[in-house]
Parts: C-alpha cells; sequence; structure tokens
C-alpha cells in the first residue's frame, strides 16, 4: 500500500514523498491531489459523526501519517484512536498512529473498526486486488469508509491507459518504472462494487489537468525527465479523481449525507 506498488523499494518511492503527501508543494496539481483531502474528508466526517463519541480508525495506505495527522488537526473535537496500516515498516516506523500494522489492504488484520480511510491505494494494485481491497473495506467498518482515487478517463479508459503505461515502463523515465499497478476508471470501479453488492456513494469526481506535475515534483525530476514525462502523457497529461463513501455490506445503523 503505502500508495506505491507493493514491489518499489522504499528509496524509490520518490525524495519528496512526504512533502507532497502532506501537501506542502508548489503546484496545483499536488494541491489537488494531496492537500486538500484531510478538509474534505474531515467535512464528511462532522456530518456523519457524533463528536461526543469515541472512535477507531483506520488508515489504509497509511505510509508515514501524513494524511492521517493533517486529518486529526482539522478535527481537534474529536476522540480518535489511530491504526496506521501499511505494507512498508520504515514507512509506518515514522507514523505517529495510537497502533502500527504492517499488512496488504486485501487481508486487513482486525475484526472492524469504525471508520477507514484510504487515499489513493487502489491504482496500485492489480484488478484482482483492487476488488478484493474493495470487499475487506466492506467487511472491516462499522460505519463507513472514505475513499480517494485516481484514475483512467471514464470515457475512454484504454485509450488514456496507453499514456500512463508508455510512462510506466521507464524506457524514457527510468525512475517512473513500475508493475502490477492498473488506474481504473471511476465507472470501472463502480461497476465492480455494484457486482458485488458493495454500497457506496460518489461524494465527488473531478478532472486534475498537468498529471506530470505530481510525478515531477515527487521524484524531483530532473529538467530532463520532467520533459519527457509531459511529452509522454501528451494530450492525456491528467488524472481522474473520485472520492467516494463506502458502507457495510450488512446496515447496522443509518448514515446519511
Amino acid at each position: 500500500m503505502s500508495e506505491f506498488p507493493r514491489n518499489i523499494r522504499p528509496q524509490d518511492m520518490g525524495r519528496a514523498t512526504s512533502k507532497v503527501f502532506s501537501g506542502r508543494t508548489e503546484s496545483e496539481t499536488t494541491r489537488k491531489m494531496y492537500a486538500e483531502t484531510p478538509t474534505f474528508f474531515a467535512e464528511k466526517i462532522r456530518n456523519l459523526l457524533d463528536a461526543r463519541e469515541p472512535y477507531v480508525f483506520a488508515d489504509v495506505g497509511a505510509a508515514s501519517g501524513e494524511m492521517m495527522t493533517n486529518l486529526r488537526k482539522l478535527l481537534p473535537e474529536y476522540s480518535l484512536k489511530v491504526i496506521a496500516v501499511d505494507i512498508d515498516a520504515g514507512s509506518l516506523d515514522r507514523n505517529i498512529a495510537d497502533e502500527k500494522l504492517v499488512a496488504n489492504a486485501e487481508e486487513l488484520p482486525f475484526e472492524s473498526v469504525d471508520v477507514i480511510v484510504m487515499r489513493y491505494v487502489l491504482q496500485w494494485n492489480n484488478l484482482e486486488r483492487q476488488k478484493k481491497i474493495l470487499n475487506e473495506l466492506t467487511r472491516s467498518i462499522r460505519k463507513f469508509a472514505l475513499v480517494e482515487h485516481i484514475g483512467a478517463d471514464s470515457n475512454d479508459s484504454d485509450e488514456w491507459r496507453k499514456y500512463i503505461d508508455e510512462l510506466f515502463r521507464g524506457k524514457d523515465v527510468p525512475q517512473l518504472k513500475r508493475e502490477d499497478y492498473f488506474l481504473s476508471s471511476s465507472a470501472e470501479i463502480e461497476k465492480w462494487m455494484s457486482e458485488q453488492g458493495i454500497r457506496f456513494e460518489r461524494l465527488r469526481e473531478r478532472r486534475i489537468d498537468d498529471a506530470a506535475n505530481a510525478f515531477i515534483e515527487r521524484w524531483k525530476l530532473d529538467e530532463r525527465d520532467a520533459v519527457e514525462t509531459r511529452r509522454i502523457l501528451g494530450e492525456k497529461n491528467y488524472l481522474q479523481q473520485t472520492d467516494w463513501i463506502i458502507f457495510p455490506k450488512k446496515r447496522t445503523e443509518q448514515v446519511c449525507l
């Protein structure tokens, strides 16, 4: 998890990873992708949860905890126990969560928590694992999960993925070489969830232009690699960002937005 493919070494995850994940970035692209997430999630949590009650949250794909740290600052009135889950023990070492668990998203190591937050985990897993992760979320939540995803354009997913696949082959920009990923579209994910009986509601969807900025900033690409990244993405130099709320398969209490 940790928003990365499982075959990538920690040192290859991007030299500016922590800065980007925490939202301390320069471009509008990475601001929309990272800096705005805690505020968006905090608004939904306030609408859904009574601050007088204590809650157990799991941050799945937590990395060093940048998103959850910002989210907690925005919710000072809430009593939250946070469990950080990630496959990278090194990232978890730097996480200040109450409990830290090294595990895969498709096999969460707990029976249930009140809320799961998960940002940018699905796309770094293949199709079958993405479906398992979605089912695991519904098994593990008592109230809801908030999921943020970046992926393909639903209008022409296969054509869009040709460009990102060329970039991730790493021939021209070796730092961006990736394997065993799949940037699914929101339409594809919603189709899978419907087929599996997962109850969800789409909260937001928007196009984020100049996707190259996200790679350039996170990996601190030099001028040559930055130019190549923009050239390869060409007319598909954008990402589709989608947020969902996902509910338990068996409804135990009514939750309304």
